[in-house]
C-alpha cells in the first residue's frame, strides 16, 4: 500500500486481511486429557492443510546451554521455560529473544508417537499429516519433527528433566 492510501482504504485492507486469517483458523486451546492444555481442531481440517506457522523472523531465538539459564534466570521462570521450550541434543535451549511476547497455539502441542501434525524447518508450517475430525486434539512427534537424529527420545529426555509440575 503506497503512502498516499487513506486511512479508509488502509482500514479496508486490514479489515480483509484479519478476515482472510479468521477464515483460516482451525484451532483452539483446551484441557487435555493427555497433558495439561493441548490444541484442538475447531472444525474438521483436511490432510495437508496449514493450521499453523511458527514466524522465525517476527519470534527470533537464540542458543543458550541449559545450565546457564539453570544458574542466571529465577527459579521459576526457567521452570515455565523448560516446560514449553525443550533442550537440543547439544544441551541448548532455543530461548526467545522475549519469551511472553512470543507464545503461541504451538507451545500447547502435545507429543504422540503416531501425530496428526508434521512441522516443516523449511517454511515454520504445521501441516495435518492426514484428516482432522472438529474436537480432535492435534499432536506432534517431537523427536521426529524437533530432534531428527536424536535417539535419546522424548520420553528420556522429559523423564530427565526435574520438576514437571
Amino acid at each position: 500500500m503506497g503512502p498516499w492510501a487513506s486511512r479508509d482504504q488502509q482500514e479496508q485492507r486490514a479489515k480483509e486481511e484479519a478476515i482472510s486469517n479468521l477464515q483460516s483458523a482451525y484451532v483452539r486451546l483446551a484441557p487435555s486429557p493427555l497433558e495439561g492444555v493441548g490444541v484442538f481442531a475447531m472444525r474438521d481440517i483436511a490432510e495437508g492443510v496449514e493450521v499453523m506457522r511458527w514466524d522465525w523472523h517476527k519470534y527470533p531465538s537464540v542458543f543458550i546451554p541449559e545450565e546457564e539459564l539453570r544458574e542466571r534466570v529465577p527459579k521459576e521462570v526457567f521452570d515455565q521455560l523448560r516446560r514449553i521450550w525443550h533442550v537440543d541434543q547439544h544441551g541448548q535451549v532455543a530461548t526467545p529473544l522475549d519469551f511472553t511476547s512470543t507464545l503461541s497455539y504451538i507451545n500447547f502441542l502435545n507429543h504422540s508417537d503416531q501425530p496428526n501434525l508434521s512441522f516443516g524447518y523449511s517454511n515454520g508450517g504445521y501441516v495435518t499429516s492426514r484428516t482432522v475430525k472438529r474436537g480432535e486434539e492435534l499432536f506432534i512427534n517431537y523427536d521426529r519433527d524437533y530432534y531428527p537424529g536424536y535417539t535419546a527420545g522424548f520420553r528420556a529426555r522429559e523423564s530427565s528433566a526435574g520438576d514437571t509440575a
